[in-house]
């Protein structure tokens, strides 16, 4: 929603302010090199690099990013950081390049056979060694890996915000649930790193008028 502030200020001139939310474009995960892609593992014709968002490949019935079987039967499991199998729960991982303010996700299944990621955790890093698991903040108990929403069919797009902003150069997306099979397509939303931004960006118009209201739309 938009919400417009009108206050009175000196010379009885009002000033109507707008909030409009921020922060919140494509990374450009469409347009990164193949090297920027990896996996901790892959099935053939289904590489890291065809985890792009709307990424096809005609020759192929199913799209996107699909690991080995073997690291997904006994999905889902606990916590990334929690898992004691001897297998490696796969993952997705994308460098950016260089760093970025991280706000949302976008995903996307395997474009058919109802084959889709339907839940996941998110990780980051700034060297490629070192990885934050984003975690679910609570007042009454101790912050657990957060597990986001994912797809509910395997075409359309899911949008997923996080609850905070995260600085960031290397993501990555491990699926914790599934519906017949990993096929994983995703975007990443945000906005430049360095620049100091405020989860809404204020606009401010002057008019010449004598009495002030607050509207709420």
């Amino acid at each position: 929603s938009v919400v417009f502030v009108v206050y009175q200020i000196y010379l009885q001139v009002c000033c109507v302010c707008a909030c409009i939310e921020e922060c919140w474009s494509p990374r450009g995960v469409q347009s990164l090199p193949d090297s920027s892609f990896s996996a901790s593992s892959h099935q053939w014709g289904h590489p890291p690099w065809a985890g792009r968002l709307y990424a096809r490949d005609p020759h192929k019935d199913l799209q996107g990013w699909s690991p080995d079987t073997e690291q997904y039967r006994n999905l889902p499991t606990g916590a990334p950081e929690g898992h004691s199998g001897a297998v490696q729960p796969p993952y997705l991982q994308l460098d950016l390049l260089r760093p970025h303010n991280i706000t949302g996700v976008l995903t996307q299944g395997g474009g058919v056979f109802d084959t889709y990621v339907s839940s996941f955790y998110l990780q980051f890093s700034n060297d490629g060694r070192q990885w934050y698991t984003y975690q679910q903040l609570n007042a009454d108990a101790r912050p657990r890996a957060k597990v986001f929403l994912g797809n509910r069919d395997d075409r359309s797009v899911s949008y997923t915000r996080l609850d905070r902003m995260v600085s960031a150069q290397f993501v990555r997306v491990l699926p914790h649930d599934f519906q017949n099979g990993i096929y994983l397509r995703l975007e990443l939303m945000g906005c430049e790193n360095g620049v100091c931004w405020t989860k809404y960006l204020q606009l401010c118009v002057c008019i010449g008028l004598k009495s002030c209201y607050i509207f709420y739309i």
